[in-house]
Formats: structure tokens, C-alpha cells, sequence
């Protein structure tokens, strides 16, 4: 293999551990995101409930009542958001970038299929976030 060939194949391979290095850093902060805020709505929810108990049972109506809503609040974010599925599928891309990148690196992995694998992550990544489906019978009852 000619000097210029191996130059031109380690520019396109450094190019290639670049956008997966973005790729993998995107995942990375967004698998974060999902996780801090999963663990802070399910401990809080748990921490509500718990408390919503303990002050019932000494009397504290008042206080016992705003924990178990904050308790309610927290578990419907959770559940709204769908926190977990979020943190799980960011985790899965993560793991796939990953594997390409090393892949790569150790030249186990085509450069033209880690490029058609990555595209097909992406795509996927686009069609498969998860997002709470919306009832459209309830945006037509709302439209006069």
C-alpha cells in the first residue's frame, strides 16, 4: 500500500473516531441526565411515601398530606417522562457507539461499516426515543 493511501486511510479512520467521540459524549451526558433524575424521582417518591406514613400516623395531617403530593408529583414525572426507559436507551446507544469506536481503533471494524453501522444507530436513535404516546381523541375534543 502506497505512503499517500495509508495517510488518506488514517485521515478518514482519525475523522471517523472523532464523530464517534461527539457521538459517545452526547450519550454519555443524556444517560447522566436520565439517571440523576430517575434516581432523584424514585428516592424522593420513596422518601414522600415514607414520610407521608409516619407523619399520618403522629397526627400531622397537614404535613403528611403535602408529602404524599410531593410523593404523587414525583412518581408522575417519573412515570411522564418515562425517566428509566430514557436512561436505558441511552445507555444501550452508548454501549454501541463504544463498540464501534473500538472497533475502529483496533482496526477489527471497516471504516465504510462502522460509518453504515453508525448511520443505522442514528437512525434508529431518531425513530426509537422513547416518548409518551398522546391520546389524538383528546386533542380533537379540545379543538371547537
Amino acid at each position: 500500500m502506497s505512503e499517500a493511501k495509508r495517510a488518506e486511510e488514517s485521515l478518514v479512520k482519525s475523522l471517523v473516531i472523532a464523530a464517534l467521540d461527539e457521538k459517545i459524549a452526547f450519550q454519555k451526558k443524556w444517560k447522566r441526565v436520565a439517571m440523576v433524575s430517575y434516581m432523584i424521582t424514585t428516592a424522593g417518591t420513596i422518601l414522600g411515601a415514607t414520610l407521608a406514613t409516619i407523619l399520618g400516623a403522629l397526627d400531622f395531617s397537614k404535613a403528611a398530606s403535602f408529602a404524599a403530593g410531593t410523593a404523587m408529583v414525583l412518581v408522575s414525572l417519573e412515570k411522564s417522562l418515562l425517566l428509566r426507559e430514557k436512561w436505558k436507551f441511552h445507555l444501550r446507544i452508548l454501549t454501541q457507539f463504544e463498540s464501534i469506536r473500538f472497533g475502529v481503533e483496533t482496526d477489527f471494524v471497516a471504516l465504510s461499516d462502522a460509518v453504515s453501522r453508525t448511520q443505522a444507530i442514528m437512525e434508529q436513535y431518531a425513530i426509537e426515543v422513547p416518548i409518551t404516546e398522546r391520546d389524538v381523541s383528546l386533542i380533537k375534543e379540545t379543538i371547537p
